[in-house]
């Protein structure tokens, strides 16, 4: 599904004319060299230049965080290590091990790593590692074992070339089973990988990288690793069930800067996506972010959790005003090179910004050390399709649903640029498939199933439907800005015009987050209304204007 930097035509595969000048270009640790495939089915990634919308180079702080490609020799496809007998619940362990061996990994000079999410899925469909290698483009598969036996633990990891099949090193690690040991076992691990492709730390320290275990106390750490695994799901059930692991965690450890952070970013999630956290209201959880992200960096302003936390808090803090978070994930990326999430969400805050070109940049180095991330994938159509490119965003959103089958939030979006084009049915199966994955987020898809249905010319379903979306909100006098795009949009496309416009006057904040949304083709029969205008000129974040209270009624 992925092809980085390349064209593909009827002729093969080409490098495309962007190609050289992004080889200028300084991109953490992800070679965009090569192409994957999967089910025999590629979709080229589009092209972007190395200049901004206007036509600008990229500002010197993005390309600061950029580092120069590297080559299919020195890159490393992570498999998740396997623990004998781990039930499904019991995996977090084993996953957070691999993890961290990932992050460490990519703190070496040259190396494309491939987080395990990347093999995860070939894995699973039952591709043997050295396939897995091939269609991800790595020379390398690292890959290992690990049993759990009393107070022992025991890791045996083995780097494997694909080319010839020769296993160029293992090894069989017995250590105690604490916090300690298994911190020195990922950077022992690390290391051994790095020094056997020839490559050094990015500061020049051949040596195991120096630094201290994140947490002293195995039960904190335990509850670190099941928060992180609960945290990749995304929704509103599994991000709380993170924040509570992370909570326990600093019970457990009150100095655990990473579980400090974690448990700041997952609260950050919650305020980003609107959604409700069990006893606490927006304002409390905000200053809850905020203030753990400030401990974590206080405690530790090295840790580059702590430094995301602070940037997509202070995100969350400061709506009207996102550039003024780009230098804490700039330094975040510094310091994690290796972090597909950090990418992403420097993405996320340029997109908002209309700096698109530079946020697909983001998204292609989060892509090239993740592939498999569909919320990264559902952005990048979001951005086609407000480009006009409706064909681009089609690609790039069944990208999303083919490797993030489980996301429901990327049906519901393929179902909104299904109604876009036409495709009624086709979206009205998509919000149907998002709402069996997981109904407690229910406005995205009940909105797309809705005009799917009017659409189909099901006037009286498509009502209902509608309905159901309303009763999804939090506080219908206020909605959030991620309400005005999914049940405004439903209503221009039901031609309930004042309603509409009165629904997006009351969103709330008015920020940079509802400017973005309100650029998507939905609204353009509403464009030139003045009260539509009002709101878009207000929550501008070049606009000089100061964000206004909402008015208007249902």
């Amino acid at each position: 599904w992925w092809a980085w930097l390349f064209d593909l035509d009827a002729t093969g595969v080409h490098e495309s004319a962007s190609g050289e000048a992004m080889k200028h270009a300084r991109w953490g640790q992800a070679s965009l060299l090569g192409v994957a495939t999967i089910a025999g089915l590629t979709i080229p990634v589009f092209m972007f230049l190395n200049r901004n919308d206007d036509g600008d180079e990229f500002p010197a702080e993005t390309a600061s965080i950029l580092t120069e490609a590297g080559d299919r020799d020195r890159t490393v496809a992570v498999l998740p290590f396997r623990e004998a007998n781990a039930t499904e619940s019991e995996a977090y362990f084993s996953e957070g091990i691999t993890d961290e061996i990932v992050l460490t990994l990519a703190r070496y000079e040259g190396l494309r790593v491939l987080s395990q999410a990347a093999g995860a899925r070939l894995l699973a469909a039952g591709s043997a590692p050295d396939e897995i290698g091939r269609e991800l483009g790595a020379r390398f598969v690292l890959e290992g074992t690990i049993q759990r036996v009393g107070d022992r633990v025991r890791i045996l990891p083995k780097l494997t070339d694909v080319g010839t099949y020769e296993v160029t090193w293992s090894a069989d690690i017995d250590r105690d089973l604490t916090a300690e040991d298994l911190f020195e076992v990922q950077q022992q691990v690390a290391a051994a990988v790095a020094q056997n492709l020839g490559t050094e730390l990015l500061d020049g320290d051949t040596s195991i990288p120096v630094g201290s275990p994140p947490t002293s106390d195995l039960v904190a750490y335990d509850e670190y690793l099941r928060g992180n695994r609960s945290l990749v799901r995304r929704t509103p059930a599994s991000v709380a069930r993170a924040i509570t692991s992370y909570r326990r965690a600093t019970v457990a450890d009150s100095g655990f800067v990473s579980a400090l952070a974690r448990e700041a970013y997952a609260s950050a999630l919650f305020l980003d996506w609107e959604w409700t956290f069990p006893g606490a209201s927006t304002a409390e959880l905000e200053t809850r972010a905020v203030n753990l992200a400030a401990r974590a960096l206080a405690l530790d302003s090295t840790n580059a959790d702590a430094w995301l936390a602070r940037a997509y808090a202070g995100l969350m803090a400061d709506r009207a005003r996102p550039a003024a978070s780009l230098p804490a994930f700039e330094r975040a990326l510094a310091l994690s090179p290796g972090d597909p999430e950090a990418y992403h969400q420097y993405g996320q805050t340029l997109m908002m910004l209309g700096r698109y070109n530079e946020a697909l940049a983001a998204y292609h180095a989060a892509l090239a050390l993740d592939p498999t991330r569909a919320m990264t994938l559902v952005p990048m159509s979001a951005i086609s399709y407000r480009r006009g490119d409706h064909e681009a965003a089609a690609r790039w959103v069944d990208s999303a649903v083919a490797v993030g089958s489980e996301v429901p939030y990327a049906w519901a979006i393929r179902a909104n640029v299904r109604n876009g084009l036409g495709d009624h049915a086709g979206a009205r199966d998509d919000a149907e498939r998002a709402l069996t994955i997981d109904p407690s987020y229910g406005i995205p898809a009940r909105s797309g199933l809705a005009v799917a249905l009017y659409g189909l010319g099901d006037r009286d379903n498509a009502d209902a439907e509608l309905e159901r979306a309303f009763l999804h909100l939090a506080d219908p006098a206020s909605p959030g800005q991620t309400d005005a795009l999914f049940i405004g949009g439903a209503l221009v496309a039901f031609g309930r015009i004042d309603q509409a416009l009165g629904f997006i006057e009351r969103a709330t904040p008015r920020s940079s987050w509802l400017w973005f949304y309100l650029q998507h083709p939905d609204f353009n029969s509403i464009r030139e209304q003045p009260r539509f205008e009002a709101v878009v000129r207000e929550a501008d974040p070049n606009s000089d204007l100061p964000p206004r209270a909402p008015t208007g009624g249902r």
